[in-house]
C-alpha cells in the first residue's frame, strides 16, 4: 500500500472544483494495427487521458481501494 498523501489547504478549492470538472467517457484507441475500447479522462475541460480498457480497470480498482484505506483512518 502507498502512503496516503495530504494536499495542501491552500489548494481546496482548486482541488473540489477540478475534481467536480473531472469526467470519464468512453473511448476507442487507435493504434498503427487495430483498435481497443478504452476510457477518456476530462479534468477542467481538458483531455488528461486515455486509457486501455484494462489500464482503466485496474486504476478504478486503485481508486475504490484508495478510498477505502483512508476512510478506515479518518
Amino acid at each position: 500500500m502507498s502512503a496516503v498523501f495530504t494536499s495542501r489547504p491552500e489548494n481546496y478549492k482548486r482541488n473540489i472544483s477540478e475534481g467536480r470538472r473531472t469526467v470519464a467517457h468512453p473511448a476507442i484507441l487507435t493504434g498503427p494495427e487495430a483498435t481497443e475500447p478504452g476510457v477518456v479522462i476530462f479534468a477542467a475541460g481538458r483531455l488528461r487521458m486515455v486509457l486501455p480498457a484494462a489500464d482503466a480497470i485496474r486504476v478504478a480498482d486503485a481508486i475504490v481501494d484508495a478510498l477505502e484505506t483512508v476512510q478506515e483512518t479518518a
